[in-house]
């Protein structure tokens, strides 16, 4: 092999080093990396909406609950009060 076509070979083949080669995926990367967070975001907003059976739901429901409960007392009870309105 001539000399000259070796060097122009060796060249071009020396850029598919694996950072030039994993650049398609860095800019695709770059491009997507905030597509990851919108979806979890979006299906945690669509499991609320949708009543789905997940830990956040159901946490979610029991917060409520416990506001509403909360709306309606005149003032926090201690749990012996509690026990003593209920037995009532």
């Amino acid at each position: 092999m001539p000399a000259i076509l070796k060097a122009h070979l060796t060249r071009i083949y020396s850029h598919e080093t694996p950072e030039v080669l994993s650049c398609p995926q860095a800019l695709l990367n770059k491009k997507y990396q905030d597509m990851d967070n919108d979806y979890l975001q979006v299906k945690k907003v669509n499991d609320l909406v949708y009543n789905e059976s997940t830990l956040l739901v159901s946490v979610f429901k029991d917060y409520l609950i416990k506001d509403d409960i909360n709306e309606f007392l005149r003032r926090p009870y201690t749990m012996q009060e509690s026990l003593n309105k209920l037995q009532k």
